[in-house]
C-alpha cells in the first residue's frame, strides 16, 4: 500500500512539476500576499529581458487591462508598481519603443482582491534566433535524452510499488523521485536559465553600459555639434579638433537676428539634414538646413516675450520630430509646445502660461527640456522641483521622478529606461538615474581639472562615453564612464575665446555619426572630408584635455 502511494505521489509531483515549469517557460509568475489595512490592490513586479546579440535590459511597457481598456501602464526595464481597484484584469507586456526586439508572453489574467499585493515576475526572450532558437534547440535535446529516462524510471517505480520488482527501499524511492527531477530539468531551463535572462538593472553604480562596447573605444566616433553661445555660433567639430562647419557662416553673427549669447541649443533632426536651434535672447526658434545653413522655419516674435500665438518666453531645447513638427520647451511660459512648420500653428500644448508647478501634463514647473523618444513619448525636465516626467504622445503621464539634483537640466533617455541628466550648478555634475530616481552613475569632481561648472547639457555617444557641455569652463569634454576621466576636450579650461580651439560658454552638444557622413558623399564634400581619415577616427587621435 505504501509503495502504491509512493508511486501515486511520484506521478502527481511529476505532473505538477511539469505544469509549474511550463508556467515558468511562459514567462509570467504571479502570486498574492495580504496587505492589512489597504483598500486597494498593489501590483508589484520585476521584469528582465535579453535582446538579440547581447543580454542587456530593454524597456518594456507593462499594461493592465480591465473591461477591454488600459487602466494602468508603466514603462520599465526592472521593477514597477501600480495601484488597482479590486476586479478582474489582464496583464500584458511589449517593448516600449514598439520594436520586436524581444518577445513577451501572451496577456495573462489575474484577479485583484482588496488589501492584497500581487507580485509579478516576467521574463521575455529575444525575438530573433540568437537567443530564442538556442533555447528551443536545447529543449529538444533534453526531451530526446531526459524524457525516455523519466519514462524508464516511472516504469521501474511502478514495478517496485506493485511488488513485481524487488529492490532495496532506498533504490525504490530513488526510482520514484528521479522522474520528478528529470521532468523539472526538461521544462524549466530554456526560458529560466542563463540563455534567455539578464539582470533587471544592467547599469550598476560603477558605470553605465555602453551601447556598443569596444576596447579601447574611439573618444568621439564621429563629429560633435557644439552650440558656442558666447560667440553666437554653432560649430561642427571633428575628433582632431578641426571646425568643419559653422553657423552663421560669419562668426560675427547674422545681423539683428543673432546677438551675443543668443544661440543656446542645437539638435539634429532624425535624418541629419536639418538642425533645430533657439535664439533665446531674441525669443525665437528656427530650423535650418544642414549643411547649407538655410533658414527653413522660424517661430516667435523677435525681442518680445509673450504667450499669445506666435510668441515665446525663453524658448529652450527645440527638437524636430519624426513627422516634421517642431517641439520646444517654452520655459518662461511653463509649457511645452508642438508647432507645425506647415501652418505655423501650435498643434499641442502641455502646461499653462502663468501657472508654474508640477502637475503634468496640465501644469509644468518651468520646463527646460523636452527630449523626444523614438516611440513618440517625450521626456520633460522641470526646473522647479527637479522633476523628470515621461509623457505619452497624448500627454498621459507614464512616470515621473524627482531627480536628486539642485537644478535639473536637459534629461535625455538612455537604453534600459535610464535617464541622463545634468545638475546645472557650480561645481556641477552629470548623473544617470533609473526610473525610481536612484543614481546608478555620477560624474562630479568638486575640484581639479575635472571639475565642471554650470554644465547645461550632456549626451551619450555610441561608444558609451559621455560628452558634456561644460559651460562655465568654456569647453566641451568627453568622459570615460568607467574611469571617470576626461578622454577628449575642445576649448580651454576657464579661458573663453573665439579663436580656433576656443569656446565661450558652450551650452549644448549633439552628435553626428561618422557613418552618416561616409554614406553621404555630398555631405562629406561640403565638410571637406572627401578622401580624409576623419571619416573613420582612430583611437590615437584623441586630444589631450586643454587647460
Amino acid at each position: 500500500m505504501r509503495r502504491k502511494r509512493a508511486f501515486l505521489i511520484a506521478c502527481v509531483l511529476a505532473m505538477l512539476t511539469s505544469c509549474a515549469s511550463s508556467t515558468t517557460a511562459a514567462g509570467w509568475r504571479l502570486s498574492t500576499s495580504p496587505s492589512p489595512g489597504a483598500r486597494s490592490t498593489t501590483l508589484k513586479g520585476q521584469v528582465s529581458t535579453c535582446p538579440s546579440g547581447a543580454c542587456q535590459a530593454v524597456g518594456l511597457r507593462i499594461s493592465v487591462l480591465g473591461a477591454g481598456k488600459v487602466v494602468a501602464s508603466r514603462v520599465t526595464a526592472g521593477s514597477f508598481s501600480m495601484k488597482l481597484r479590486p476586479g478582474s484584469y489582464m496583464i500584458s507586456a511589449q517593448t516600449a519603443d514598439g520594436t520586436n526586439e524581444v518577445s513577451c508572453p501572451k496577456p495573462t489574467p489575474f484577479t485583484a482582491h482588496a488589501a492584497t499585493t500581487v507580485m509579478v515576475s516576467l521574463r521575455c526572450v529575444a525575438a530573433g534566433s540568437s537567443s530564442l532558437a538556442p533555447a528551443v534547440r536545447s529543449l529538444e535535446r533534453r526531451l530526446l535524452i531526459l524524457l525516455p529516462l523519466a519514462l524508464v524510471f516511472l516504469a521501474i517505480a511502478f514495478a517496485w510499488s506493485s511488488g513485481k520488482l524487488r529492490m532495496p527501499r532506498v533504490l525504490g524511492w530513488v526510482s520514484v523521485l528521479l522522474p520528478v527531477v528529470l521532468m523539472a530539468g526538461i521544462f524549466y531551463q530554456p526560458f529560466g536559465g542563463s540563455e534567455a535572462t539578464s539582470s533587471a538593472h544592467p547599469a550598476t553604480a560603477g558605470s553605465p553600459s555602453p551601447s556598443h562596447p569596444s576596447s579601447p573605444p574611439t573618444p568621439v566616433p564621429g563629429f560633435l555639434l557644439v552650440t558656442d553661445r558666447g560667440n553666437s555660433r554653432i560649430l561642427l567639430v571633428s575628433e582632431p579638433g578641426q571646425v568643419l562647419w559653422s553657423y552663421p557662416a560669419s562668426s560675427t553673427g547674422s545681423g539683428a537676428r543673432a546677438t551675443a549669447g543668443d544661440f543656446e541649443d542645437a539638435y539634429f533632426g532624425s535624418d541629419y539634414s536639418q538642425i533645430a536651434t533657439n535664439l533665446q535672447n531674441n525669443e525665437l526658434i528656427e530650423t535650418i538646413s544642414f549643411p547649407a545653413g538655410k533658414t527653413l522655419f522660424r517661430y516667435g516674435t523677435s525681442g518680445s516675450k509673450g504667450s499669445k500665438p506666435g510668441m515665446l518666453d525663453t524658448p529652450d531645447d527645440p527638437y524636430i520630430l519624426a513627422n516634421g513638427d517642431v517641439q520646444v520647451a517654452d520655459l518662461g511660459n511653463c509649457r511645452v509646445l508642438r508647432i507645425s512648420p506647415d501652418t505655423g500653428r501650435v498643434v499641442q500644448t502641455w502646461g499653462s502660461p502663468g501657472v508654474c508647478t508640477h502637475a503634468p501634463p496640465h501644469l509644468l514647473g518651468s520646463p527646460d527640456g523636452d527630449a523626444p523618444l523614438p516611440n513618440g513619448d517625450t521626456l520633460v525636465t522641470e526646473v522647479q522641483g527637479s522633476w523628470v516626467d515621461l509623457l505619452s504622445p497624448s500627454g498621459k503621464i507614464i512616470w515621473a521622478i524627482q531627480a536628486p539634483v539642485s537644478y535639473a537640466s536637459d534629461a535625455a533617455p538612455l537604453a534600459g529606461g535610464r535617464v541622463l541628466l545634468v545638475d546645472d550648478a557650480s561645481p556641477g555634475a552629470v548623473l544617470i538615474v533609473n526610473r525610481q530616481g536612484h543614481v546608478v552613475w555620477r560624474y562630479g569632481p568638486v575640484s581639479g581639472g575635472g571639475e565642471i561648472s554650470d554644465a547645461s547639457h550632456a549626451v551619450e555617444l555610441p561608444n558609451g562615453y559621455i560628452a558634456i557641455a561644460d559651460t562655465g569652463n568654456d569647453r566641451v569634454i568627453v568622459i570615460d564612464p568607467k574611469t571617470r576621466q576626461i578622454v577628449w576636450s575642445y576649448g580651454h579650461n576657464g579661458k573663453p575665446g573665439s579663436k580656433p580651439g576656443y569656446l565661450d560658454h558652450p551650452t549644448c552638444v549633439d552628435f553626428l555619426p561618422a557613418q552618416v557622413v561616409a554614406a553621404n558623399p555630398a555631405l562629406a564634400a561640403a565638410l571637406s572630408l572627401t578622401g580624409t581619415t576623419s571619416l573613420s577616427p582612430s583611437p590615437g587621435a584623441s586630444r589631450t584635455p586643454s587647460g
